[in-house]
Formats: C-alpha cells, structure tokens, sequence
C-alpha cells in the first residue's frame, strides 16, 4: 500500500514532536544552558524555591533538616525544623538560610577530574547539605580549609541535573551562613499573636491573683468589668510581639520563682492558646530575663529586662479615663443627638459630609481636627455615681461612633452618654460598654458637643498678590499704608519718607492673599472677643471686574492657640493663627537700612562705654589710627565685616526715639565716617529687650526716623572685642 505524501509528512513531524517532549521531559530537571550562564558559579545552579521539599544539614554528629510546607491556597511557605522533635521555624531565619544557600558560590572552581577528594577533606566532610526539590536533588559537601587562600574552604557539588560533580573553593564568610545549627532556626519570637488577633487573655504575678482581660470591641476590659486603656494594652501586646529572643535557655527551671511572671493569649478563629511565663535572671547572664513558653511551640530563652518593664507599664496604666476606645482614624460615622436635634458627620472619600437638606461637605483636616479632639476628652471616674442627679438616666444627649474598621467586627458602635454640665460646667458622660461615669472638665467638655460652626470652611480669602491695590494696618495710633503702582509694585506712603520691606510685604500679601481660620469660634461676636478695642486692624482694598471693594480684617482677644478676629463678608467669629498675627503686627519699614558698604568711608570710630576705637582705611583694608596700638589683622577685618552687615529684626516703630530705649547714653555706637560730615552715618544701639522671646537691642540710624530691634548676639559680638 502506498503512503500518501502528506500523511507522511505528518507522520514525522508527529514522531518528531513527541522525540522532542521525550527530551524535554528527560531533562526538565537539569539547569538549561542559559540559567547555566546566567549562575556560572553557584553550587546550585538552578534552584526553585518554590518546589523546595526539605534541606537535610549534617555537621559532625549533629542532624537536622528544614522542610518546607508550600501553603495550599499560593501563599507565604512555612517551615518546620526537625530535629528534637519537629517546631515550626522562625521564617526570617529559614528565608535567610535558604537565601545563603541559593546565592552561594564557588569563589574558584578546580578541575573535579584532577582533584584529590581525600586530600581536601570531601570523603569525610565537615557539613553536608542534601538538597531536595520535587523535581532534583543534590548534595554540598565541605572538606578542609584551603592552605592558600586561607579564607576559603574545599566544597564539592553533586547532582542538581548535573552529569559529573563540581569541585572548588568556597569562602569562609559564605559558608558561615550554611553552617546554621537547630537553635538558630527555631523561632525567637516571643508571642506570635497582635492585640486584634485575641479574645481574651491573662496575667498572674508568683502567687497572686489573676487578672483576666476580654475583648470589648476595639479595646479589653476586665473580665466581668471596667474597661482598660487601650493605649496600654495595645503597647504591652503589640512590644511582646515584636520582641525576639536575645539567646536560647538551656534548663533554668529555678529561675521561675515566686515573682515569675505568667500570661495566657487566646486568640480567635481556633488558634492555639499561647502560654508564656517571664522569670528572674537567666543562668550565667544574670543581665537577661529568663523567658519560656510551652505553647505553641515551646521553647526556653534569655530576653531582654525590658520586657519585665512592659508588663510594669501595663499594670500602673491600666485604668481608661478616655471617653472613647475608637481611634480618629477608624471613625466612619460621628452622631450627636440631642433632643431633637441630630448631627450626623461621616467620612467621604475626599473628606467629611455633614447630613443636612442638602448634605454640606466638611474640608478633611476640620472633620479630623474634630474628630482627635473627639477621642483625646478624658475625665476623672466617679464611684457610685448618682445617674439621675447626674442628668445620666435619662441622658442629656448620645453620642455614636460607628466603624467597620476593627478588625473580626464587621460593624461597631461605641456609645457614650452625656448628663447634665454641673455648677462649674464639668460634664458627666457614661460609657455604655462598661457603664463607667466620667467627670469631664468644663475646658475640654466642649470637643464632646462641637458647634455646627466649626465644620464650616476654614479658606477666608482667595486673592493673588495682583488683586490687592490697597494694603492698610493699624495697630493702636500707629498707621501703615501701602498702594500698587502701575510698575505692579508695592509702595509705602504712610508713613511718609520710609522705605518698605519688600521680601516681608511680599510674605503678607501671599498669607493675606491664601487666609485661613484655624477654626471657627462663635456664630456672632461676644465681649470676650475683644473685637471692640482690636489688637489690629487690616483694610484690604482689591478691584476686579472693575468693582472696587475694601474687605476690613478685625483681630481681637488672644485665646488658645491664636486670636478672634472677623472679616467682610463672612458672619461668625473664627480664630487666626498666632505666627500670622505676629506678622501682621511687625512694621513693614525696611530692615535692611543698617547694612553699610565700609570700602565707602575715610574711617569707622567704635564707642562702647568709655572705650573708643578708630579705624582708617588704607588701600583695600583698615587699620587702627596712630596711638591706638598694635591690633591684629583678623581682628580688625572681623569688627568692620560685623559692623557693616548688621541686619534688623523687626521695625518698632516710626517717629523719634522713646524714652526707656536707652538712646540718650548709648550701648554701643558705631560711626561712618564720610568724605564730607554729611556723608557720615552713625548707628546707635540702646537697651535691651526681648521681641518673641528673643533678646535684641533698640538700635537707630542717621536719616531714617525710626526705632528697629536687632539681634543682641550680633551686637554683643563687637562691644566685647572692644
């Protein structure tokens, strides 16, 4: 029978296709020819970490092995140490080990073929490493220290898909990393368990009682109690799970003794319960704590004696005078009822919504700002609280924090009732989960009740710098007038004759032109305020679309954190911050009006006191005139480079100088000495005292009519190298 020409065709193209699966699958363990290149010198050139099935490691008369356990679902592998019994290993240990063993490599391969075995050491061993993935297997064997170079060993490498075995030198260092023994596996971890893992748990001090601790939403309470702080739960749970094991405890039985230290954890979701115990000085490191657990996974260690200091920590911190155990960061939802009224404020993607017909959004940082003073109210607990006296039963107002974000919790509530103010203003509150009555104090009873008014925007102003046409401060008799010019720049006309300072001009008109509330404070202006005799005032003059306007900024009484001020076209009372009040409040006169080019003066004449000093100047430099005596070079270069950069704080005021600024007898006077008299100027510098909590000095200079604070220090500098 004849073939036809295309089925034969086929027939060998199948024939070779399944040749080549033959091949394929006949060498799918052994490492292609680029991973070859790519791990020239690796002892395992191809090493799947993924298919990894266990590491059996004999060094002497020591054997153990590390096996891996791929986790079903495709997650994080666990490893388990068998040696003594078989323990789940410390997986940042074994991923190192394992690590080491991937990355380690010939630091010179011999010639396997020429290479005596006995004579390096390979036909008995010090350490060997058997290897086994699902697929290859092979074996690392390390013989004697090389005589040259004396920092490497003999190693040799056989199987892993290779058809001979490889022989050469490997590094001390590297093989320090291989040469792992069983204790440097097991897990030194001390608890494996964080605060929203557990249920419950328990602490036993020797002989005393136990103290037994349920989960209560996001925090603990006492079983059948009070609920503890949350801060110092979290602190002693979250530390004990991040500490780790300083060495292994070998026997140390007496070191538990009558002031040991026992606590249980029992976690969710049928986990193993943990056991711990913390005891006296370890054996032979009396500066370490004995420290064993016997489940899961015993293990005997010497730990640090900070952790005897957490456990001291959590019992002196454990009463909660908080009002909430919810953090501002898990709050979803804040309502207060009270009445029949109802404000509802919930988180947003882009910020906070206030509820209302229509819903009004609140900027993220005012909704946080309300809600961290929210959690931060505490107060004193009240034993045996009268809650009808307390206007408790029935409650004056509710308060509820709804969250989904505690963890094993799908949906929260934290509930918190609030009474009636007491003669003083201090407000009772009982919190619903453990029934504790808090007295909270009038100052901070008001972040319980927020006023509508501070969800309000905090943005004042939107205007840029070519918007202001007209800049007018006062503060007290004491005017300022600025107008644009048709240059686009600033000129100061009142008072009259001054310069301005252009740099903190500039800084103004950007913070006027961007202002903003630190918060809102009152719907309508009160006595308290002090906006009847204001600190200052500011009237803005701004022109757009061809229609002038004058916004007039008023700022009152200091409070907490800044001033009452008001401004046009926004009703309610808010405050400014402190830094931009004290910007408004430093004259705008140039500062710059005592920097002096000293090569343009004949000379400089220093008095301080009865001390008088006169420099020349000679070619480039200065000297001292004839009779002064010999001064040094340095010294002279450093007064007159001193003198001519002085630079003021702040301008005081305009106008001649007032009484108490110590001009009359000067501290310090520095005088130029001009070509003709009218050239010269002099610098006079009088008392001190203090700008902001910085000690300056009152000082003036010729033609300008005004009163500047300078720096003391920088004064201070010259009077003593006089």
């Amino acid at each position: 029978m004849r073939l036809d020409r295309k089925l034969v065709t086929n027939l060998v193209l199948v024939g070779l296709a399944l040749a080549t699966t033959g091949v394929v699958y006949l060498t799918r363990d052994r490492p292609t020819s680029e991973e070859r290149e790519a791990r020239p010198r690796n002892l395992i050139q191809l090493f799947p970490r993924d298919e990894l099935v266990r590491v059996r490691i004999r060094q002497g008369d020591r054997t153990l092995a590390l096996r891996a356990e791929p986790a079903p679902d495709g997650g994080t592998t666990r490893y388990w140490v068998v040696g003594r019994g078989e323990v789940e290993a410390d997986a940042e240990a074994a991923r190192s080990f394992l690590r080491a063993l991937e990355l380690s490599a010939f630091s010179r391969e011999l010639d396997a073929a020429k290479a005596d075995r006995a004579a390096f050491g390979l036909t008995e061993p010090s350490l060997e490493l058997e290897v086994e993935f699902r697929r290859s297997r092979g074996k690392i064997s390390i013989g004697k220290q090389a005589t040259s170079p004396s920092d490497s060993s003999y190693v040799e490498v056989t199987g892993f898909g290779a058809d001979a075995p490889r022989i050469g030198l490997i590094k001390t260092g590297a093989l320090a990393e291989l040469s792992v023994t069983e204790e440097s596996l097991r897990p030194s971890w001390l608890v494996s368990y964080t605060p929203s893992d557990l249920v419950r748990f328990s602490i036993r001090r020797g002989s005393g009682a136990e103290q037994r601790f349920v989960r209560s939403g996001p925090a603990f309470r006492r079983e059948g109690g009070e609920r503890v702080s949350r801060t110092a739960s979290d602190q002693l749970l979250i530390e004990l799970g991040s500490a780790r094991a300083t060495s292994t405890l070998e026997g140390g039985n007496d070191a538990f003794g009558a002031d040991a230290i026992a606590m249980v954890l029992e976690p969710t979701e049928n986990r193993p319960v943990a056991r711990i115990e913390l005891g006296g000085p370890c054996p032979g490191k009396p500066e370490l704590l004995a420290f064993r657990r016997t489940s899961p996974q015993p293990g005997s260690y010497c730990v640090s004696p900070g952790i005897r200091r957490l456990f001291e920590g959590f019992a002196a911190h454990l009463d909660d005078d908080t009002a909430f155990a919810l953090r501002a960061d898990e709050i979803e939802t804040f309502t207060l009822e009270r009445g029949e009224q109802k404000l509802v404020l919930k988180r947003t993607e882009q910020g906070f919504e206030l509820a209302g017909k229509p819903p009004s959004k609140v900027e993220l940082e005012t909704g946080n700002g309300v809600l961290s003073g929210l959690v931060s109210v505490r107060g004193e607990p009240v034993n045996a609280p009268d809650l009808a006296a307390l206007g408790l039963e029935p409650p004056a107002a509710t308060i509820r924090l709804a969250s989904s974000a505690v963890e094993h919790i799908a949906h929260y509530e934290e509930r918190v009732d609030l009474g009636k103010p007491r003669p003083n203003r201090d407000l009772p509150l009982r919190r619903r989960d453990d029934g504790r009555v808090l007295l909270v104090p009038a100052d901070v009873a008001a972040a319980l009740i927020p006023d509508p008014e501070r969800f309000r925007a905090r943005r004042l102003l939107e205007l840029t710098p070519s918007d202001f046409k007209t800049l007018v401060i006062r503060r007290g008799a004491v005017r300022e007038r600025l107008r644009r010019t048709d240059t686009g720049t600033f000129q100061l006309v009142e008072p009259a004759g001054h310069e301005h300072d252009a740099g903190a001009v500039l800084g103004l008109v950007q913070a006027l032109g961007t202002l903003e509330a630190d918060r809102w404070a009152a719907p309508k202006p009160e006595p308290a305020h002090g906006l009847e005799h204001p600190t200052l005032t500011v009237e803005i003059g701004t022109e757009k679309s061809g229609k002038p306007q004058t916004l007039r900024l008023v700022v009152g009484a200091e409070t907490r954190g800044g001033f009452f001020a008001t401004l046009t076209g926004h009703e309610g009372v808010f405050v400014l911050p402190k830094p931009l009040i004290y910007e408004l409040s430093t004259s705008l006169l140039s500062r710059s009006v005592f920097v002096v080019d000293p090569a343009s003066y004949r000379g400089i004449v220093f008095r301080a006191g009865t001390t008088t000093l006169e420099l020349e100047r000679r070619a480039d430099g200065f000297v001292a005139k004839a009779g002064v005596g010999e001064l040094a070079p340095a010294l002279i270069e450093r007064l007159v480079a001193t003198a001519g950069a002085l630079r003021a704080e702040a301008a005081l005021h305009a106008g001649p100088a007032r009484a108490g600024e110590g001009f009359e007898r000067p501290w310090l006077e520095i005088r130029f000495l001009g070509e003709e008299p009218a050239q010269s100027r002099t610098i006079r510098v009088g008392a001190e005292t203090s700008l902001r909590g910085e000690s300056v000095r009152f000082a003036r200079i010729d033609h300008v009519d005004a009163t500047y604070a300078i720096g003391a220090a920088q004064v201070r500098e010259l009077r003593e190298a006089l």
